[in-house]
């Protein structure tokens, strides 16, 4: 099912995303920060930076959203 996403504090631009639900009220989308793709989100860091995972799915690759 597709949704409108809001992220963050910014409720001015929502995301339309696909929605996998997961539980009642609980549903799961890939991860708008990093696309779901772990190698192409490390490689836009320097390697000095130590970033090695993206901060808001936390390496997994999706988030888990209310519906």
């Amino acid at each position: 099912m597709k949704m409108d996403v809001y992220r963050g504090t910014n409720h001015v631009s929502p995301l339309e995303r696909e929605v996998e639900p997961v539980a009642p009220g609980i549903g799961r989308i890939v991860c708008p920060e990093c696309g779901g793709d772990q190698n192409r989100y490390r490689s836009l860091f320097p390697s000095e930076l130590g970033i090695t995972q993206c901060v808001d799915c936390k390496g997994t690759g999706f988030i888990y959203v209310d519906m």
